[in-house]
């Protein structure tokens, strides 16, 4: 017989989830900022590239950000 595997309800500090989020923030407004700032200013091709680089990296970490909200109860559960 195999024995029996218990899973562990595995609980995340909520300052963790802040913390990540903050950064997440940040970062996407620093690729926002320089996606067009490259994009408007830029006088070359790889300015350029590097600018519509930075602003698709702000859309994605943007849905990562939403995507990643904790709720509000804290239970875990997503039915309203």
């Amino acid at each position: 017989m195999a024995p029996r595997l218990h899973h562990a309800h595995v609980h995340r500090e909520p300052h963790h989830e802040v913390a990540r989020g903050r950064r997440l923030e940040g970062f996407a407004s620093a690729c926002l900022v320089a996606g067009v700032a490259l994009t408007v200013l830029a006088d070359s091709g790889w300015q350029l590239a590097v600018g519509i680089a930075s602003l698709c990296a702000f859309a994605a970490l943007g849905f990562v950000a939403s995507a990643t909200i904790p709720d509000e109860r804290g239970d875990g559960r997503t039915e309203p």
